[in-house]
């Protein structure tokens, strides 16, 4: 009787330990296995096998595109006028070992590269400019974006400025008549 027990307590806990071990990765994710500390495989779409106490997952990842919306920010244009924009980024995943292992969050990486380009390319421009050349701002930041999100295994497919509005002394009432004052003084 006794060698019964101890049989069906070995089964029971051969059994825990497989159920523990399989993992479902679902449609459209990848997971990232570690074995002993070290990247041994990439899985998608499927259910795998972990080997207990040697292997475990490091992380999961969409494969989908996600949007990144920034919260609206405060930039100063070259002309000290403060605009406040808001920037919407569609990236995705395409390496997800990359994206896993390079940064421990891609999506807030993303956003703080995001930051530090707007605020660096609408530097550049003065007030009139930056209302005005949103298609010139998109590339710029398409392009800065492309190239660090690259390194996190990521592709960048738009990166659009959704709304670019003045702040304080740069009410849209005063915004207008300062541009034709502007504009008269450059034609004299």
């Amino acid at each position: 009787m006794s060698m019964v027990v101890v049989v069906s307590v070995l089964v029971a806990l051969v059994a825990v330990l497989a159920v523990r071990s399989l993992v479902h990765v679902g449609p459209r994710q990848a997971a990232v296995v570690q074995r002993l500390g070290q990247h041994h495989r990439t899985v998608r779409d499927r259910w795998t096998l972990l080997v207990p106490g040697v292997d475990r997952l490091r992380g999961v990842v969409g494969l989908d595109e996600e949007v990144v919306t920034t919260a609206p920010q405060p930039v100063t244009t070259r002309d000290d006028a403060v605009v406040e924009v808001v920037v919407v980024v569609h990236l995705q995943v395409a390496n997800p070992q990359a994206a896993v292992y390079e940064t421990p969050d891609y999506r807030a990486s993303v956003q703080h590269v995001l930051i530090t380009a707007l605020r660096s390319v609408i530097g550049r421009l003065t007030l009139e400019e930056a209302l005005t050349s949103r298609d010139s701002i998109n590339g710029q930041l398409r392009v800065v974006l492309g190239q660090t999100a690259c390194r996190w295994g990521l592709h960048v497919n738009q990166a659009e400025v959704t709304s670019v509005e003045p702040v304080g002394s740069a009410d849209p009432r005063g915004v207008v008549p300062a541009q034709h004052c502007q504009s008269r003084l450059a034609s004299s």
